[in-house]
């Protein structure tokens, strides 16, 4: 299954991305790092920096 955790890179988000990729699931992180760090994500996880600019 694919997955969208938002907030990824967070505290939170960074546990639930790994639980979810522990049980084989596609994950891709939307996250602006306001808050978190792409540090945080375990290795394979799709790290996508939102486009503000997009329409």
């Amino acid at each position: 299954m694919k997955a969208l955790v938002v907030g990824g890179a967070g505290d939170t988000g960074s546990v639930v991305t790994r639980l979810l990729m522990a049980q084989d699931h596609e994950v891709v992180v939307p996250d602006d790092c306001a808050t978190g760090h792409a540090d945080a994500l375990p290795a394979g996880a799709s790290f996508r920096p939102p486009d503000i600019t997009a329409r």
